[in-house]
């Protein structure tokens, strides 16, 4: 029989020994365990959604795939504002730490998703994020919180679909699953295995 191992942040249990003897400002946390506790509930929801349910007959593929993948960018989106609210540091800032300007640079090459960008472009209110996000699609240097975050920000507002801008859905999905794995694997799961590592070393 497989055995299924509950969904954890990285090092779940040497931080948790750890933190239940020294205190989680230890592991530079000062927010105490109810928003720790909050960030790992989200953390777990965003690892554990691989994508949406539907009737079998309601959407294409292409358009399901855009479904789930911008679904799992809100969850992953969800986790990573809890963990810079949780260890005290600007969400541009853990971003920049873990590469974000070189995915900004990796979704702008993805031309086949630019009506789909172009549709996130049209639907952000804030004058200083449209400016940031048209520099994007110039593929000029950009704010990368501004623009990360800007997909999330429409879609949760429901002006974002998979087919927005008539473009190529699948092209839409794929960027949105990078982004979702960038700020699930790339930054949380990075940051939180150099935090517990950098503890246990100097235990």
């Amino acid at each position: 029989m497989r055995v299924h191992l509950p969904i954890e942040l990285p090092m779940w249990t040497d931080f948790k020994a750890v933190a239940d003897a020294r205190g989680l400002p230890i592991f530079g946390i000062d927010a105490g365990w109810t928003l720790m506790h909050r960030f790992h509930a989200r953390y777990r929801l965003a690892q554990a959604c691989k994508g949406l349910k539907f009737e079998p007959t309601e959407y294409t593929s292409g358009v399901a795939a855009g479904y789930d993948a911008l679904t799992r960018c809100l969850l992953a989106w969800s986790a990573f504002e809890m963990c810079a609210k949780l260890v005290d540091e600007s969400r541009n800032d853990l971003l920049r730490r873990h590469g974000a300007d070189a995915m900004v640079t990796h979704l702008s090459w993805q031309t086949l998703a630019e009506p789909f960008y172009r549709v996130v472009l049209e639907n952000l209110t804030h004058r200083d994020h449209k400016a940031e996000f048209a520099k994007f699609l110039q593929r000029s240097q950009c704010n990368p919180c501004i623009v990360l975050g800007a997909i999330r920000h429409v879609f949760a507002h429901g002006h974002l679909t998979p087919s927005a801008g008539g473009g190529d859905q699948l092209a839409a999905a794929s960027a949105c699953s990078d982004l979702a794995g960038y700020l699930m694997n790339t930054v949380i799961d990075a940051d939180w295995t150099e935090r517990v590592e950098d503890v246990l070393a100097r235990l």
